[in-house]
């Protein structure tokens, strides 16, 4: 009976440490657990971004596998009693690449792609305006032709980065540089057309200069004060007039083709303006990505 009541003892000894073992291993793992809020990230040169990490509270570390591309530094705001509202990795793109961070917390690593490219501006052609004062049986047949094959159209989205290129793309409309959130990829629909733009200034106005193949087209910028201001800072410009003629809520520029000089000499006189106008907003970079790499 004894030998009975020493057996049951010593497995009821064995349970229990197992059992504290095996709370003490779970313990641990949760300890050990982190997650990163993004597993690629895609930035331009002279942008930042952030990789939120999860727990707030943590050791982290991070590397970043080839510093010639991008450098990572961990961050923690906090609220000013002590306690962390934020911790992030901050994404620092020193050249074009890739590269992968290493981040781990002390007993956990985790991997993250990065990616960066070029800085880059991206717009949507919204509106299209035309203004035609010329003789009367000339005025139908201008009209005819600003509308027959333009060099930009209703719809359509072009990308100017910044590279030493100064490389313009041509897109039929945006779906073609979509970002599809579910693949993390973008659309493999060809560009319309390549070529470069050029920005030049006369007097205190600004002029964006868009050529692809044989074609060239100069465009006097104008827009309202949100449009006028991302493209200064992206552009480094100074001057450049805002003209409040579109909402205020979106980022949009107006380019003015001044054709007046080019119908006079062709129709011999009898043109008095013509102009072929765009209204473009902004697209966000973070919806909007290059869908190559050439």
């Amino acid at each position: 009976m004894k030998i009975m009541k020493a057996k049951c003892l010593l497995g009821w000894l064995v349970m229990m440490v197992l059992l504290t073992c095996f709370c003490s291993c779970n313990d641990d793992d949760k300890g050990g657990a982190f997650e990163v809020g993004k597993s690629d990230v895609f930035v331009m040169m002279d942008n930042k971004d952030n990789i939120p990490l999860f727990p707030l509270e943590g050791n982290y570390k991070v590397k970043s596998l080839d510093e010639s591309i991008a450098t990572g530094e961990i961050k923690k705001t906090d609220n000013g009693d002590g306690s962390v509202t934020l911790a992030s990795v901050v994404v620092t793109p020193v050249s074009k690449g890739k590269t992968i961070f290493v981040i781990s917390n002390g007993i956990e690593e985790k991997e993250v792609d990065i990616t960066v490219v070029n800085a880059y501006i991206v717009f949507n052609v919204e509106r299209e305006s035309f203004l035609c004062m010329a003789d009367k049986d000339k005025n139908d047949v201008i009209m005819a032709e600003l509308k027959k094959d333009p060099f930009l159209g209703l719809k359509n989205v072009f990308m100017l980065v910044k590279d030493e290129a100064q490389t313009m793309y041509l897109f039929d409309k945006k779906e073609d540089i979509e970002v599809d959130e579910t693949f993390k990829s973008v659309s493999k629909s060809p560009y319309k057309s390549k070529g470069s733009y050029d920005i030049l200034k006369s007097g205190d106005k600004f002029y964006l200069v868009l050529e692809a193949g044989s074609r060239s087209s100069r465009f006097e910028i104008g827009g309202n004060a949100e449009g006028q201001s991302i493209l200064k800072s992206f552009f480094n410009l100074n001057s450049l007039k805002s003209e409040n003629t579109v909402p205020e809520q979106l980022a949009q520029i107006d380019l003015t083709e001044d054709l007046t000089e080019e119908y006079h000499n062709k129709f011999q006189g009898g043109i008095s303006s013509v102009e072929h106008g765009y209204t473009c907003t902004i697209l966000s970079e973070r919806m909007y990505r290059l869908p190559f790499e050439e």
